[in-house]
Order: structure tokens, then C-alpha cells, then sequence
């Protein structure tokens, strides 16, 4: 079961950042028709489920570092609140493109460097 899941949470990092990508491409070419807030949402949505997921499988394994991955986790869902509620309320006008790309930062090195961590764990503990 160990290995599905880890599978399961591996795919959804290579679609998390297609869905990026889908982003910043919606947003270079000004696309402000509902075609870019419906990419946005589809994004969000997509990493808040991946996280609940993710924190599932550390609590089923006991992760001893599930305090501090859940922490990145609430940092980088707040960067994307953030977006939201100004994109929610101000439109196009609210749309905060520094801010997505410190959250790309921030999840790039939380993959690297956190769910290397929690990979490395996995493979010293058998969890296949």
C-alpha cells in the first residue's frame, strides 16, 4: 500500500507543477475571460487535496517530521489564500504574480528538500 500511495503522491507533484505551468502561461498571455481564475482555482483545489493526502500517508507511517511538513504546508496554502481572496475581490487587478512565484520557490524546495526528506525516511524504514 506504501508504494501506491508514494506513487500516488510522486504523480501529483508532476501534475502540480503542469498546473503551474498552465498558470503562468494563462497569465503571460492576459487570458482574463474566466479561462485564467478557472486555472487558478483548478490549481489551488489540486494542492490543498495533494497536502491532505500527503499528511494522510505521514500520519499513517508516523513521520517524525509530520509537525514540520504540515507547518510548510499551511505556508504555502496562506500564499495561495492570499491570491485568492485579493483575485476574489479585486478581479484581475488583484492577481499577484510575485507572490505565485515566491510560492513556486517555496514549493520547489519544499519538494526537494521535504518530501526528499520524507522519501529518504521511506526507503530507510522499507516503506515501499
Amino acid at each position: 500500500m506504501g508504494n501506491l500511495i508514494k506513487s500516488v503522491l510522486e504523480s501529483d507533484h508532476y501534475y502540480m507543477v503542469e498546473l503551474f505551468d498552465l498558470v503562468c502561461s494563462a497569465e503571460k498571455t492576459n487570458i482574463w475571460d474566466g479561462t485564467f481564475e478557472k486555472v487558478m482555482r483548478d490549481f489551488f483545489l489540486f494542492v490543498i487535496k495533494h497536502f491532505s493526502r500527503e499528511e494522510e500517508f505521514m500520519l499513517m507511517i508516523e513521520y517524525p517530521d509530520y509537525n514540520q511538513h504540515h507547518s510548510d504546508h499551511v505556508k504555502l496554502t496562506g500564499i495561495l489564500d492570499i491570491i485568492s481572496i485579493r483575485m476574489e475581490k479585486d478581479g484581475p487587478a488583484g492577481f499577484d504574480q510575485e507572490r505565485l512565484h515566491m510560492f513556486y520557490k517555496l514549493f520547489n524546495d519544499h519538494i526537494k528538500y521535504g518530501d526528499q526528506k520524507l522519501e529518504d525516511f521511506c526507503r530507510d524504514k522499507n516503506i515501499v
